[in-house]
């Protein structure tokens, strides 16, 4: 998963296989590949210090997955006070 734009690779889903991915109230559908693997690109970015993340994938044959990354614990930006 990349968060700029948020983008979501999966696999081991059914060959040709339509999935619907969720990343908050957007969702798109994607259809996996031979080999069951799709990638889908969402317009949105996410903040790694500030936005959790949470993206499910859903196939039509009923299988899942879903992935959950939280914000970091970033420092402070430089001339900003404590």
């Amino acid at each position: 998963m990349s968060r700029a734009p948020v983008t979501v690779a999966g696999s081991h889903f059914a060959p040709r296989e339509r999935v619907k991915v969720q990343f908050g109230e957007v969702q798109r559908v994607a259809r996996s590949s031979a080999s069951g693997t799709f990638v889908v690109r969402f317009a949105q970015s996410a903040d790694p210090c500030n936005d959790a993340v949470i993206v499910m994938a859903r196939g039509a044959t009923g299988d899942s997955a879903s992935v959950k990354e939280s914000a970091r614990a970033c420092p402070p930006s430089a001339g900003t006070a404590p």
